[in-house]
């Protein structure tokens, strides 16, 4: 077990690197959730991002239920300190919080 923080990257692109190098800095480590099949231009690098330890795959729109699910799951092996997301169609999911982040409003 770490006790560097982990923080989950919601929709975020890879493409936007200062997000995954500022993480790396500040000994962040990142879980980045992604589309489950993403156009091809927007999959996950061969190599992925510095301070990415982990990537999960959630279709946060055509089941949120299953996605909540899985990040509370996720919460359970290795607690989560926050969320974030960069993409605006993100918002509305990652503001219904799921039950491990409710002490952290």
């Amino acid at each position: 077990m770490t006790d560097r923080p982990l923080v989950a990257l919601v929709y975020q692109r890879p493409g936007m690197p200062w997000m995954f190098e500022g993480a790396r800095r500040a000994g962040v480590d990142v879980v980045l959730i992604h589309r489950p099949n993403p156009r091809p231009r927007r999959g996950l690098p061969a190599q992925l991002p510095p301070a990415v330890v982990r990537t999960l795959p959630l279709d946060i729109f055509g089941d949120e239920a299953a996605a909540l699910a899985a990040i509370e799951e996720l919460h359970g092996e290795r607690p989560l300190a926050a969320n974030r997301h960069a993409l605006d169609v993100a918002v509305p999911f990652t503001a219904r919080r799921p039950a491990c982040w409710a002490s952290r409003a």
